[in-house]
């Protein structure tokens, strides 16, 4: 995707405060952390505390106590069982903290558990930057993979509209409702060499298409073994995206993985050494130290990325389907941005009897194993205030 849609690491608002700190000699550009992730986080946290110590409502109580009954006499939505899952179960966690006596193993994670979020700091508040040498991955392989719940942030119509209308309203005289949010998110890869889907382009013409979560409109999805076929019709190709397991065997099937190459990239004094043709997506860091160029003085950094032979990520997802028949059955489709890790989603009711629902869109990112982000309806146009709100879900530890 091009980078002048949503071209700042953050969904909204004005770019990052940047400053200049000088480490080990060498000065560098550091974006102040994104604030609206953790307000989210922190609203959220407190909301389900306030679940934690009052009831169900009263009104749950008249509900089928669980889908076998609620099968049985032929009623639509949630149970009672829904009910308590959502109100009593559904919680943020909280990123892992490592104690300070820990095994080497667990040395090397706790070192390494915020280098997305450091590289984002680094070389993602300005998209028209010069590419940096201390820049490492801004997104892991497969951190969308398996099922996530949480929940979105639902601002009273009524009274957001009010603010649109008069800016004397104050935004925090908008009521907010907790609102069901369960899905399953499955990663496809475009492997080098082959080209992946080109960017969608806006009906006005501002951008790549955020709205429909940069890709072509018009295009058509086949499922395959082991493997997504999209085809674009702007160009009328037919691109593969193989299906990724990153718990599995292997990650890909058998010819994908004959089919993959991983050059290694070496940045040196922010000169990057291209091996092969460096796909968009790199792999993990596997160095990061200091090399002596003959003077105790002079000191070069110097990063070896493993390239992952991924030139564009695509994901797809679904409502399960006993959250389905409690909240509404949806598919997502979208796709993750190579420049920082920003992962765009556009959720669509899955029959035609749901519509009333709407076509919403899903911008974020990936903390630990939370996502994080705001999400819009898209009948409004791109360059206008839309109907919008936040969401919070974490993945499940048994996904």
């Amino acid at each position: 995707m091009a980078l002048d849609d949503d071209v700042a690491p953050h969904s909204s608002g004005p770019p990052p405060f940047v400053t200049t700190v000088v480490h080990f000699g060498r000065r560098l550009a550091i974006a102040a952390p994104l604030l609206t992730p953790a307000a989210l986080l922190a609203l959220t946290v407190r909301l389900e505390a306030y679940h934690d110590a009052e009831p169900i409502p009263m009104s749950a109580l008249a509900l089928p106590p669980n889908r076998e009954a609620a099968n049985a006499a032929g009623r639509l939505g949630p149970t009672l069982e829904d009910v308590e899952e959502f109100h009593y179960h559904t919680r943020t966690r909280f990123i892992q903290r490592f104690s300070e006596t820990v095994a080497d193993v667990d040395a090397v994670e706790a070192s390494e558990q915020h280098d997305e979020e450091w590289h984002r700091l680094m070389a993602c508040h300005d998209p028209w930057m010069a590419p940096t040498s201390l820049k490492g991955k801004v997104y892991s392989l497969g951190a969308l993979n398996g099922c996530w719940s949480g929940r979105l942030m639902i601002p009273d119509m009524d009274a957001y509209l009010r603010v649109l209308a008069d800016p004397r309203v104050l935004p925090s005289s908008v009521p907010l409702h907790a609102q069901v949010l369960y899905c399953r998110f499955q990663e496809h890869h475009c492997l080098h060499p082959d080209v992946p889907l080109v960017s969608g382009t806006d009906p006005s013409g501002l951008g790549d298409d955020v709205l429909n979560a940069w890709i072509p409109r018009g295009f058509t999805l086949q499922n395959l073994d082991e493997a997504i076929e999209v085809f674009d019709p702007t160009s009328g190709r037919h691109i593969r995206y193989e299906t990724y397991h990153p718990d599995g065997a292997a990650p890909y099937s058998k010819a994908a993985c004959e089919k993959l190459r991983t050059p290694t990239i070496d940045i040196v004094d922010d000169q990057e050494e291209i091996a092969d043709d460096y796909p968009s997506h790199p792999g993990s860091v596997t160095e990061d130290d200091y090399l002596v160029n003959g003077d105790d003085d002079e000191w070069s950094d110097h990063m070896s990325l493993q390239c992952s032979g991924v030139a564009d990520i695509l994901v797809t997802g679904e409502t399960t389907e006993r959250h389905g028949d409690a909240w509404g059955h949806f598919t997502y489709i979208g796709r993750v941005r190579s420049w920082d890790g920003l992962i765009v989603l556009l959720r669509v009711p899955m029959f035609n009897t749901h519509t009333f629902f709407g076509r919403w869109v899903f911008r974020g990112y990936i903390y630990d194993k939370t996502f994080v982000g705001r999400w819009r309806e898209t009948t409004t146009a791109v360059d206008m205030v839309g109907y919008e709100g936040s969401f919070v879900m974490c993945r499940q530890s048994d996904s």
